[in-house]
């Protein structure tokens, strides 16, 4: 009874750990459906929240989907679906638009509802200090006009020059006077600086009798020298108020600027400037804005208040106008003044009429004003103004395309019929097909009806001729749209092989001297033509015929048939008994490295190292390889042929002198390759590939002689350049394919980690010492590394891994120039709160039936 009873702690404790573990993997798995698209959108916004919240990168969660047996093609669907749901979180993080919704009675179709952005208040921008395109400062840069008032502070220089010199700076005193050496005081505040010029003249004039006469040889020349700084005062609506000290060139522009300006409560129509007690200016704003009239903006003077009320009321204008925006109006402006300020309408408006909605204080009203009523229509504060737009569709409209000279739209006039609009177009090109026309037109309620015209009857008798109505479409077809693009091939020894345009009546000769005729190594006496059978089934695929062309391109045998039908495809041999040269290259450590031609097809590795001299003493045998091309394949549909035919036939045509038929042929093909819509397919490359990649790039650098190396065609052997130098033909000592590459490096005294470790970087190869030790050396393994797959890629690119028996584990032991890689754990996915209390549940239900099965036990020993 005890051994049952321990059976059965076991039985329940396995079933415990194995529900346990299911439930973290099912946790774990939670992408792993049979495909992408069974996930939904917050099934996948979990998925990555969660890997996010652990410290697992995006492309992490892409290799832990591959290692659950995700395809290449499923992992693309994954990548596009995370980036969607990036890009909707992006707009749902944006700004919300406003939706401007149009006055009522504007009557616009639910499909002419459209989101702009909020309106913005007119002509608050212009103070922003941000704005670099428009700034009131002063410019101090400039002389004073003769208006400008003169006053205490003020500096100026007076300067006497030609038979009498003189040059004093002098500055107006509190009193308003200024003092000139030897002539006295003189008064000037209050006076414009052209004034002051005349009055300062008038009195040297007294001293220096040459200076005012008919032909004077003094003159006077006076010119500012600094301008007296005043206070100003900016109260009311201002972003910034307060007092001022501004220089005296300061306007009401300037200092409103240097304010801030209006607040958005702020008046831009009327601001007022008040000196000593009295209104001297009203200044409005937007007749700067609009028309550059700056005669409002007065020079300031000190202690002058400007004062900023609120605004005086506004209206919204919004639709098509050049410059909607909410604008701020004067009592009894109208629709045009505003219209005036809103730049007037875009091309798209509908300019007859303007919506307008009112508030009445209790409620709102609409209202219609039409293009007469735009110079007379007052405006109230709180009114909106909506523009609408022209309505989409064409009064006297009709269209023609296909195979007519000038396809395109044409104006309805009374009487226009089909054969009268075929004339408009220059009539029928060649290719037309006449047989028949179709008139798709549009019935009042918006529906279609199609009408079939025999085209070859209506010209040849004029019977049949059908009056157009508006909107009617008439489709003329090119013959070439009603059938296959035609072409044939040839492949094989010729000097040009590809696909060519078929004509009627072409034959093999044809062409071959499309082709440029054979090559050195065609076997002419051999050329295959396969055709499609005329009567094609199952066990019917292609008609073969054998014929034999000489390098003249005569037939040999007359009585052979030489004509083509389209899509035949014409193969030349290649003569078994012609060779060209094959060429490998030895590279590294030998005495003579360079290309070799190969002598035989069973040329060894060790005959090309005894022709390179042998080895070299640096020569470190255990990194030898061989670099070796290799083919891709991959599976081509018959879309993909077809345009491969296709792109072949445009490249053999000859570009100059092109006929009319060659051009409607390549627009025809253009338009067959650009319906195709294929997308290429990316490839993910992880870090097992990318070292390979690293591996060869690292190799063609090294070697001056692998500069063309094809990296997407080649891949790494590795060699046991021991065995093959110490048994030569046996077994390791391969037979070499042209362009076969030879790499026998110097030995390298260094060991690079990559990978999961702190700090992957290239170490120094120690003798002796285990992996454990280098992977130290490069900051021991990253917290996230899968220990037990560490594997070492060998200077010849063999790889061995480490093995793991029971608790211990052996890591391969490296040698120099190898690579130790460290691949990363798969990211692990936390529980959600209520998976946990799930699990937790479950674990107390196996608990509790443990807890019973030990009491029967117990019950049972006793």
């Amino acid at each position: 009874m005890h051994s049952i009873g321990s059976k059965a702690l076991l039985t329940v404790f396995i079933f415990l750990i194995t529900t346990s573990l299911s439930i973290v993997s099912a946790q774990f798995d939670t992408g792993s459906a049979t495909s992408v698209d069974d996930l939904s959108d917050d099934q996948l916004r979990a998925l990555m929240g969660r890997a996010a919240s652990s410290g697992y990168s995006e492309q992490e969660i892409y290799t832990l989907a591959e290692q659950r047996g995700y395809s290449a093609v499923e992992i693309i669907k994954l990548r596009e679906r995370v980036r969607a749901l990036k890009s909707q979180e992006t707009v749902a993080s944006a700004p919300a638009e406003v939706m401007q919704d149009p006055p009522q009675g504007t009557r616009r179709r639910p499909k002419d509802s459209v989101r702009i952005a909020p309106l913005q208040y007119f002509g608050y921008d212009f103070f922003n200090a941000n704005n670099t395109e428009l700034s009131f400062e002063p410019n101090l840069y400039v002389p004073p006009t003769d208006d400008y008032v003169l006053g205490p502070r003020d500096k100026f220089a007076v300067y006497l020059y030609g038979a009498s010199e003189k040059n004093q700076g002098v500055e107006v005193n509190a009193s308003g006077f200024v003092v000139l050496d030897n002539i006295g005081p003189i008064f000037v505040s209050g006076l414009t600086f052209g004034e002051a010029r005349d009055r300062i003249k008038m009195r040297l004039g007294k001293y220096y009798e040459d200076l005012l006469s008919r032909n004077p040889q003094t003159f006077l020349e006076i010119s500012m020298s600094q301008v007296r700084t005043i206070n100003v005062n900016l109260v009311g609506e201002v972003r910034t108020p307060g007092t001022y000290s501004v220089n005296g060139f300061t306007t009401v522009f300037n200092a409103l600027y240097a304010g801030g300006g209006p607040t958005k409560n702020g008046t831009l129509r009327a601001i007022k400037v008040i000196r000593n007690g009295e209104p001297v200016a009203t200044v409005d704003y937007y007749d700067f804005l609009m028309s550059g009239n700056t005669k409002s903006n007065i020079t300031l003077k000190d202690d002058d208040i400007i004062l900023v009320g609120s605004h005086l009321g506004r209206v919204r204008v919004f639709g098509e106008v050049n410059r909607p925006a909410i604008y701020e109006i004067e009592e009894g402006e109208s629709v045009e003044d505003i219209l005036s300020y809103a730049g007037g309408f875009t091309s798209e408006a509908y300019r007859d009429r303007i919506g307008l909605t009112r508030k009445n204080g209790v409620d709102k009203s609409v209202a219609d004003v039409f293009a007469s009523q735009y110079q007379v229509f007052r405006l109230d504060d709180g009114d909106e103004l909506f523009v609408g737009k022209i309505l989409d569709r064409y009064t006297n409209r009709v269209s023609i395309k296909g195979a007519v000279y000038r396809p395109g739209q044409y104006a309805l006039e009374e009487g226009l019929t089909l054969s009268k609009l075929l004339n408009r177009a220059d009539g029928l090109t060649g290719d037309a097909f006449t047989g028949r026309a179709l008139i798709t037109r549009t019935k009042p309620d918006l529906s279609t009806e199609t009408i079939s015209v025999a085209l070859d009857e209506l010209l040849s008798s004029g019977l049949g001729d059908i009056p157009l109505q508006r909107e009617d479409v008439i489709q003329v077809l090119s013959t070439y749209d009603l059938q296959e693009e035609l072409f044939v091939q040839i492949s094989g020894e010729v000097n040009r092989p590809g696909s060519y345009r078929y004509s009627a009546n072409m034959n093999v000769t044809d062409l071959l001297f499309l082709a440029q005729g054979f090559k050195e190594s065609a076997a002419t006496g051999n050329v295959e033509v396969s055709s499609r059978p005329d009567n094609q089934n199952r066990g019917n695929l292609a008609e073969i015929r054998i014929l034999s062309v000489s390098k003249d391109l005569e037939l040999v045998s007359e009585d052979q048939d030489l004509m083509l039908k389209p899509f035949d495809h014409v193969f030349v041999r290649r003569n078994p008994d012609y060779f060209e040269e094959k060429t490998i290259q030895i590279t590294g450590e030998v005495q003579f490295p360079g290309k070799y031609a190969l002598v035989s097809e069973e040329e060894r590795i060790s005959d090309i190292i005894g022709r390179a001299g042998g080895l070299l003493g640096s020569a470190y045998v255990p990194g030898a390889n061989i670099i070796r091309e290799t083919e891709y394949f991959r599976v081509e549909n018959d879309v993909l042929k077809r345009q491969e035919y296709l792109l072949a036939t445009l490249q053999s045509m000859d570009s100059t002198n092109l006929t009319e038929a060659d051009i409607k042929f390549i627009e025809e093909v253009f338009q067959e390759l650009d319906n195709a819509g294929l997308q290429p397919i990316e490839e993910n490359e992880g870090l097992a590939s990318a070292a390979k990649r690293a591996r060869l790039i690292e190799l063609a650098q090294r070697n001056p002689f692998l500069g063309g190396l094809d990296l997407k065609r080649s891949e790494s052997i590795a060699l046991d350049l021991a065995s093959i130098l110490n048994s030569p033909k046996g077994a390791e000592d391969f037979f070499l394919e042209s362009g076969d590459i030879i790499n026998i490096p110097r030995e390298l005294k260094t060991i690079r980690l990559r990978g999961k470790v702190l700090y992957p970087n290239a170490v120094r190869y120690e003798p002796r010492r285990s992996l454990k030790h280098f992977i130290d050396k490069a900051g021991g393994f990253d917290t996230r590394a899968k220990k037990s797959k560490t594997y070492v890629v060998y200077a010849n690119g063999d790889v061995s891994r480490t093995s793991s028996f029971l608790f211990f584990r052996s890591y391969p032991r490296p040698e120099p120039g190898s690579e130790v890689i460290i691949p990363a754990k798969p990211p692990k996915i936390p529980l959600k709160p209520g998976e946990v209390v799930a699990i937790t549940g479950g674990l107390a239900t196996i608990g509790l039936i443990v807890t019973q099965l030990i009491q029967v036990v117990n019950s049972d020993n006793n």
